[in-house]
């Protein structure tokens, strides 16, 4: 039996070094990066077609999406991703009648085989130095939760081994998900500076920025994200969503309809570029985006919602009374 377990063991750690190359290394980007997340607003704040996020997640709020699935609705990605949500206290701006969902990020954890299992004493026994087996502890606490254990983790990790941009982009998130926009910043910051190429850290980062309210250094992050990956949807939805809040109308749009030709399903991204349209006052368009949301999406009451109050700007309030009854019967509040 010693002699079984023995050997699972080894097997944990080669499928741990298989999976993880190097665990100095930077995680490879979630596979939904960003993702509108819950809604901040108030309700009789505008609602916007946004996707993110965070958000963080998104996502957070209105926050980043992530690539590849990067607008999806929040409901659909709630059962598998975790957003970051934006700190109580600072929602995101809204437009009147609409409601703006926050950004969001939804965090791409490092799960390797066996995390949440393996036995950190046996790692120790099998050779793994202590920064390894305190950083996968760490990201055990994370996934439990346990922020303040996972942090203390990260911290000996780090301590032990200056060059770890991984456990560094860790200890990041983490404070991310306690809110501490400084250290979140910081900690990313020092992950680019060992890992320069990191996508995923940069729209974090840009994302942590746009928490704070500061959206050109979140579109300096979302840009260098899109140079580096031009297909990384969750950058070009943060960046469109950054420029909506400086009120870049123009730009928003061309940014939303980008991230449209890489999912033309996505009806997340319709919602937010509608909100987009709605600000700038082009109400048509705003029904027509509101509009092929709710096709793509029949349950998507966020949507059915900012449609209603399109058609009311517009003067339609047959319609209008129609589609926020609609929303109300989806569960909007």
């Amino acid at each position: 039996m010693k002699k079984k377990l023995s050997v699972l063991f080894l097997v944990c750690i080669i499928i741990f070094f298989a999976c993880n190359k190097s665990a100095d290394e930077v995680p490879a980007e979630p596979a939904a990066n960003i993702v509108p997340a819950q809604a901040v607003s108030s309700e009789d704040a505008p609602v916007s077609a946004t996707t993110p996020v965070p958000t963080p997640a998104a996502a957070v709020s209105a926050a980043p999406v992530q690539p590849g699935n990067t607008a999806k609705d929040a409901a659909e990605n709630a059962a598998k991703k975790k957003a970051v949500s934006a700190p109580a206290g600072s929602p995101f701006p809204s437009l009147s009648g609409i409601k703006a969902r926050p950004m969001g990020v939804f965090i791409g954890e490092l799960d390797p085989v066996n995390y949440d299992t393996v036995d950190p004493a046996i790692l120790l026994q099998m050779g793994l130095g202590q920064d390894h087996v305190s950083f996968i502890m760490g990201e055990r606490y994370f996934k439990a939760g346990n922020y303040d254990k996972a942090l203390a983790e990260y911290n000996t990790a780090i301590a032990l081994n200056s060059n770890f941009p991984v456990a560094l982009f860790s200890r990041g998130r983490t404070y991310h998900e306690k809110g501490d926009l400084d250290r979140t910043i910081a900690d990313y910051t020092g992950a680019l500076r060992l890992k320069s190429d990191s996508v995923v850290v940069y729209n974090y980062r840009g994302y942590a920025y746009a928490q704070k309210g500061d959206h050109v250094r979140a579109i300096e992050d979302y840009s260098r994200a899109i140079a580096l990956k031009q297909d990384y949807g969750d950058a070009w939805f943060n960046r469109g969503f950054s420029y909506w809040e400086k009120g870049d109308y123009d730009k928003a749009i061309a940014d939303f309809t980008r991230l449209l030709e890489l999912e033309p399903k996505n009806a997340v991204v319709y919602n937010q570029r509608g909100i987009v349209w709605y600000s700038r006052g082009d109400d048509r368009k705003a029904v027509e985006d509101f509009s092929e949301a709710v096709r793509l999406n029949q349950n998507y009451p966020l949507a059915w919602h900012n449609r209603g109050i399109a058609w009311r700007a517009l003067g339609d309030e047959a319609r209008a009374a129609k589609d926020l009854a609609e929303a109300a019967r989806l569960g909007y509040r």
